[in-house]
């Protein structure tokens, strides 16, 4: 064979490889879709519908199975270029109908993932190791882009989206149909692949780690901390190019079943640990109370990282060399079945979260490394009867390149989105201008998917304190957007992020336009949703304000823990706002409560704007801080469920602007 003959085949399997890429990324696309808008449409009636009908949606991949073996390859054509379709489809439709069209796209999927996993297929796959690291890069890049909002999926970059698509579809007409293969296969592979369950299974723990962790550095930040918000993208990308290197050697160290089973548990061990330890103590009754400050990430949960990164593409690659199936429809037979594992592991990590919306959810309270201890599993099933050795591979120039590029951009986009510019403090200022807005996790009150337009009422309000509420992170409920890192350096502000994923609140957090001096978490006992406040002191003009974020829920015993600990934390201030969503009305009793130490609230400066009825949401000022006037924009116009609730504020110049000999009686009384 001449070498052009063998550059000829490389660009071919090149093309290939970026081809399977490709539909791997539109697949976790539209499975994170899929069930983020079932579960949104059943946020806005707090009870689950019709709309979870939705999720039988897979089993239409079964239609494959009655088709005629001579129609096969023009029902898997049509069955590609309608998963193509959907994809582009999807993110410029009501979330109702995203239900379905998601749902239908990642049934598609599923019979094609079958076709590529047997003989007359599986050449087009090219190098599946490869085209996972590319899938994965590909969805940093696009998150990375967005500030963790996906731009080839929120509606507002139709040219991304059908830029993808469009090399999707020449792939598909240049490379897709069957192959005939001189070799059939032995009847020890006939017999191995009747029986891969395992494999098929692992392949889906695989993507599930992909959907959940792998592909979305910047909402795991809330592991992290918000100190550096970017470390696991920086990570990710080196721990993926080490990778690349490697397996341009003969052959790994560690690719000998025995090597595999020790890396594979390694890894599970350490990300389930790093979730167990970083979960905080939650209080058992009404009088105890957890305070944990902000801290750095620790390094074990780093090194995880790494261990993540290297393990995924050997997996993936062992499970195509190990599992050829003899037709499509035989593959299908065991990729349905399996995908099942992936759509539990979904659901698992929602109810986690919700468990006070669930019967019997307090099993799972508390308990979010169960997805995570699940898949680890998963990664050491294809190990039970040994592996093969991988052999040299080999990418080419063409290859070598679009991956360095791709990496490379990615890594630089994420070093210049660590420095964010904050706008110019006016020091001088006399006033104020502060707000409290529960976002509902980035729906309005049809479902919709709304960051953008919150993000955009924010911009247009210029406010100088913003308390959100229902703004958690890292959750396929919310399409793994992290509206707060997303709001913070879309509009310049300082940022303060309370509980995260292990810790399982809604999320408070607080964007400041002001330095944050320190900040902390305080969980006080719940018995429906956990009560996670975020207490922050601020400077203005060197000196400090105390500022409360609140979001409490759940029965009187709860409620009064929750007051009492603001006053605790509060006590000794004499300038200070407690915030948020309070989940209890002004005639209410714990109202009474919060009157010694904060007298007055916005709600009596309304103006302007109409207090809505039973209202919730609201702005307490001590007796040194004067409310100026105070706004409500009702839940038609504010992009949520929840009214947005801003007002202006001022301060007794001798008390705030204290002389520096008199500073330390503030100091001595620091909570932080």
């Amino acid at each position: 064979m001449s070498k052009s003959d063998e550059r000829h085949i490389l660009r071919e399997k090149n093309q290939k490889t970026f081809y399977f890429a490709l539909l791997l990324l539109f697949f976790f696309q539209l499975f994170g879709r899929w069930i983020e808008s079932i579960y949104r449409l059943s946020l806005i009636k707090l009870d689950p519908g019709l709309e979870t009908a939705g999720l039988l949606l897979f089993l239409y991949a079964l239609v494959f199975l009655v088709v005629p073996k001579k129609k096969e390859s023009l029902f898997l054509k049509g069955s590609v270029f309608l998963f193509l379709l959907l994809r582009f489809l999807c993110p410029f439709l009501p979330i109702r109908i995203q239900v379905i069209v998601a749902g239908l796209g990642v049934a598609n999927f599923l019979i094609l993932y079958a076709a590529w996993l047997s003989k007359p297929y599986r050449h087009l796959q090219g190098d599946a190791g490869y085209a996972l690291i590319l899938s994965i890069f590909s969805y940093i890049l696009l998150r990375s882009l967005g500030y963790s909002v996906d731009i080839s999926m929120d509606g507002s970059s139709v040219l991304a989206c059908a830029a993808l698509v469009a090399m999707a579809v020449y792939f598909t007409w240049r490379h897709f149909a069957p192959q005939e293969c001189e070799e059939e296969l032995t009847e020890k592979q006939e017999n191995e692949s009747s029986g891969c369950w395992m494999d098929v299974l692992s392949a889906f723990g695989n993507f599930a780690l992909v959907v959940f962790f792998f592909t979305v550095p910047h909402t795991l930040v809330c592991w992290f901390g918000y100190e550096d918000a970017h470390v696991p993208g920086r990570y990710y990308v080196s721990a993926l190019l080490i990778w690349l290197v490697l397996t341009d050697t003969e052959k790994l160290s560690l690719h000998s079943g025995k090597g595999n089973i020790i890396y594979n548990a390694l890894f599970a061990g350490l990300l389930v640990s790093c979730l167990i330890l970083g979960r905080p103590q939650l209080p058992a009754t009404v009088a105890d109370v957890n305070t944990i400050a902000l801290h750095e990430p620790p390094n074990f949960l780093l090194i995880c990282s790494f261990i993540v990164a290297l393990v995924l593409p050997v997996n993936i690659r062992q499970i195509q060399a190990r599992c050829t199936f003899p037709d499509p429809q035989a593959a299908l037979l065991r990729v349905v079945p399996t995908f099942l594992f992936l759509l539990t592991l979904a659901l698992l990590s929602i109810i986690i979260n919700v468990w006070g919306y669930v019967p019997g959810g307090s099993v799972l309270r508390n308990h979010f490394y169960l997805p995570f201890l699940l898949m680890g599993l998963s990664l050491m099933l294809p190990w039970r009867k040994g592996a093969k050795v991988l052999t040299r591979q080999r990418l080419g120039i063409q290859g070598r390149i679009v991956f360095i590029l791709l990496a490379g951009f990615t890594f630089g986009l994420q070093l210049v989105q660590m420095v964010y510019i904050h706008p110019e403090i006016m020091s001088d200022k006399k006033s104020l201008r502060i707000g409290t807005y529960n976002i509902q996790q980035g729906s309005n009150l049809s479902g919709e998917i709304s960051y953008r337009e919150q993000c955009a009422l924010l911009e247009s309000l210029d406010l100088d304190i913003i308390a959100l509420q229902e703004s958690d992170t890292a959750r396929i409920s919310g399409g793994f957007v992290d509206p707060v890192r997303y709001f913070a350096e879309t509009l310049g502000y300082y940022v303060c992020y309370g509980p995260g994923t292990i810790s399982g609140s809604f999320g408070t957090a607080l964007l400041s336009r002001y330095p944050i001096h320190s900040g902390e978490i305080v969980y006080t006992f719940s018995d429906r949703d956990e009560i996670a406040t975020l207490h922050v002191l601020l400077s203005i003009g060197g000196k400090k304000l105390s500022v409360s974020c609140n979001h409490p829920d759940g029965g009187e015993a709860a409620m009064t823990a929750h007051v009492l600990q603001v006053l605790e934390k509060q006590k000794g201030y004499p300038l200070a706002i407690a915030m948020g969503d309070f989940n209890f009305t002004l005639q209410e009793a714990y109202r009474d409560f919060l009157t010694s130490h904060f007298p007055a609230t916005a709600a009596e400066k309304v103006s302007g704007s109409v207090m809505p009825d039973k209202n919730i949401d609201h702005i307490f000022v001590t007796e040194s801080v004067e409310v100026l006037e105070s706004h409500f924009i009702p839940p038609s116009h504010s992009h949520s469920d929840h009214p947005l609730h801003w007002a202006v504020i001022t301060w007794k110049e001798e008390e705030l602007f204290l002389e520096k000999n008199e500073t330390t009686a503030i100091k001595d009384q620091s909570l932080f």
